[in-house]
């Protein structure tokens, strides 16, 4: 009866591997999703600073 023992270990390290590579995974996606985050509130910081520098440069050329 070692094939049934076998078996079983053997799906149980199947099972072990996949739901570590589905949290590697999950992981991988919230840093992304993170990232996409912060990139999304440095693009805004930066746009809303080059609106300022503009209306600035559009001021001192106006004066």
């Amino acid at each position: 009866m070692p094939y049934p023992t076998h078996s079983l270990e053997l799906s149980k390290s199947i099972g072990y591997k996949k739901s570590n590579l589905e949290l590697s995974y999950g992981r991988r996606i919230k840093k992304t999703h993170f990232q996409l985050e912060e990139d999304e509130l440095l693009s805004s910081s930066l746009h809303k600073t080059l609106s300022k520098l503009e209306r600035k440069i559009q001021k001192n050329t106006i004066d």
